[in-house]
């Protein structure tokens, strides 16, 4: 057959085009997994943001609660053993009240309705007041006698008539000694100290944060809105999250877009521990998506370049192919791989290479004398010493070679890249010939690896995150475990911080954790870890280390810190908690030892080291 009615007759452009479909389909299916695991971890790391806030948050709050709750316990004891006493009286009473509130700033009023409904005792109370329709004092007055004990009840959101502000009042019922209905204790919280209290949470722009019953009715937003029908005691709250709580009570995280603003955020919800409300943070999901973003953009990019490459190389390959089709099939296969830019080897039917191209010569550093006569899994680290026997033919009918596969230079360095192997048909009776096509991708391994190290560091400080914790505390424990070695950990805490950021403000605070950052890191071992744990605590973790060495040198850290003179702020001290692990203890309770001896340092009066000797370990099971 004449070579140009071969060409006219047979399309000899499929093969080609197969070839580079193939390649470019290998290639968008390798970017969309990597595009897909990138907006996994981005995903994740909004989850994790969101539920850190959240449970900090509820912490807080939490602790508001036990506050008032042992307040109402306190002044309802008063009350009755004053009762009893015949001691009572207004004037007095009333300075109990206001001691009491002065005691705890994160209140406006405390005070004591009596069995009519009389508001009798409180702050500025110029004369009585009856409250006798207040919902929580008829529900506590309709309570059988001998309830007094029960829980803490709360309102809804209240508008005052005295102070003309959204309040939640938290109230106990009192009783005299048979039982009978005395009155009502209450102290009020102004709920202008919810919205400061999540203001000092830095979330970024269009990120909200709300408090909500368990009846889900508002009782704090911030931002504030003044869209009608969103203030305080609405219960305007998304399919979503009423579905979620009926399924998981406690905590959850879902994706939702605002009706308000029309905004999708990430949200993550917790149940304040054994008070019905919950916290609510929401990061808009473009924020969180920024980093993923910009990932997304450079493997799309790498995409249309490899696809254009091999598009234009396999034209290149087809429009050499129609000037000598005449030739031996293995002839034409060499003029092509040598002039594309992509590395490619000839391969015989034994899996030995034939040629090689300059593209292959410069990614492998190698002369093309060199290359030829190997086999073809010669070229990869496992296949150095002990070569597959199989032939070209079974590989191919049985491995999938379209994959991403390491590589060894003629130096032994190593390389990632794309590997395909494509069969050039059989034209004039010569044995089957087989090219492999190598696209080395290490550049965007380490685009890969350079993100996945922005997600373990604290961006302001240049330390690990709280989120790499876990694994480098695991890791330590096992290599104790094991080797029979010392490990210690060191929880610090800078002192008076908030006062710094309180009087100086933010960037000054955040100057000063960047110099103690820099403190600590310099005065720790190679080998050590050390983890901004969050806000102003760092920890350090010390592998192979006792704790006699962990505390001096803790102290020496606590020394160099101790000499920083700041023009503007002056002196700036930390105090330390130091603990050993013991055997079979877990991560939870190390942490918890370390945190209680640095409360005690903090107890002993701040700027100095305290080790955990009389900590009891919990011991795993």
């Amino acid at each position: 057959m004449n070579p140009k009615n071969y060409v006219q007759s047979t399309h000899t452009w499929v093969p080609y085009a197969i070839g580079s479909a193939i390649v470019s389909i290998m290639i968008c299916i390798f970017s969309g997994f990597i595009i897909w695991q990138n907006f996994k971890t981005a995903e994740k790391d909004a989850e994790m943001f969101t539920e850190n806030t959240v449970i900090m948050l509820a912490k807080q709050i939490n602790g508001v609660f036990d506050k008032a709750d042992l307040l109402l316990q306190a002044i309802d004891y008063r009350y009755r053993d004053e009762l009893i006493r015949g001691t009572l009286d207004s004037e007095g009473f009333n300075t109990y009240l206001s001691e009491s509130l002065n005691w705890s700033q994160d209140f406006d009023n405390i005070g004591f309705i009596d069995a009519k409904g009389i508001y009798r005792f409180g702050k500025d109370l110029l004369q009585p007041v009856i409250l006798s329709d207040r919902d929580y004092f008829t529900l506590l007055r309709d309570r059988p006698p001998f309830s007094g004990s029960g829980p803490m009840i709360f309102s809804e959101p209240l508008f005052t008539r005295l102070s003309k502000k959204w309040t939640l009042v938290m109230s106990r019922r009192v009783e005299h000694q048979d039982g009978s209905f005395a009155g009502v204790v209450f102290i009020r919280w102004d709920l202008e100290s919810v919205s400061k209290m999540f203001e000092s949470v830095r979330m970024g722009s269009e990120a909200v944060l709300l408090l909500r019953n368990s009846d889900m009715a508002q009782i704090s937003r911030y931002p504030m809105t003044k869209a009608k029908g969103m203030g305080p005691g609405n219960r305007g709250v998304s399919e979503k999250l009423k579905q979620l709580i009926q399924h998981s009570s406690e905590y959850g995280f879902y994706k939702v877009i605002s009706p308000l603003d029309n905004i999708e955020r990430y949200y993550s919800y917790l149940k304040v521990d054994k008070y019905p409300f919950y916290v609510i943070a929401g990061q808009p999901t473009n924020h969180q998506l920024s980093n993923w973003s910009l990932a997304e953009k450079l493997v799309l990019a790498f995409s249309i370049l490899m696809i254009v490459m091999v598009i234009g190389g396999a034209r290149r390959m087809f429009i050499l192919s129609q000037k000598i089709i005449s030739s031996a099939v293995e002839n034409i296969a060499q003029q092509i791989i040598t002039a594309s830019p992509v590395a490619m080897f000839l391969l015989n039917k034994k899996n030995v290479v034939t040629k090689a191209n300059p593209a292959a010569e410069r990614l492998f550093d190698s002369k093309e004398s060199l290359l030829i006569g190997l086999h073809r899994e010669q070229l990869q680290p496992e296949g150095l010493t002990n070569p597959s026997s199989r032939n070209t033919n079974e590989v191919f009918e049985s491995d999938n070679l379209i994959k991403e596969a390491l590589f060894t230079r003629h130096d032994g360095s190593r390389f990632t890249a794309l590997q395909s192997i494509a069969k050039i048909p059989n034209i004039n009776g010569n044995q089957s010939t087989y090219l492999e096509t190598i696209v080395d991708i290490s550049w965007l391994k380490k685009i890969q690896q350079q993100l996945k190290q922005l997600s373990q560091t604290d961006k302001l400080t240049g330390l690990l995150n709280r989120e790499s914790a876990d694994m480098l505390i695991s890791q330590a424990m096992y290599e104790a475990a094991t080797e029979n070695s010392p490990f210690s950990m060191i929880m610090g805490d800078i002192d008076h911080f908030k006062k710094i950021n309180d009087t100086f403000g933010h960037p000054v605070g955040d100057k000063v954790l960047i110099q103690i950052a820099s403190v600590i890191k310099s005065g720790v071992r190679d080998g050590d870890y050390c983890i901004r744990w969050g806000g102003e605590e760092f920890l350090i973790v010390l592998p192979n280390c006792s704790i006699d060495v962990a505390s001096n040198l803790a102290e020496r850290i606590r020394i160099k810190i101790e000499e920083i003179q700041d023009n503007l702020i002056g002196q700036v001290t930390i105090s330390f908690g130091v603990a050993k692990w013991e055997k079979s203890e877990t991560i939870d309770s190390l942490i918890i030892r370390a945190d209680q001896t640095l409360y005690k340092a903090k107890h002993n009066g701040r700027n100095c080291v305290v080790t955990d000797e009389g900590l009891s370990p919990q011991i795993s099971t």
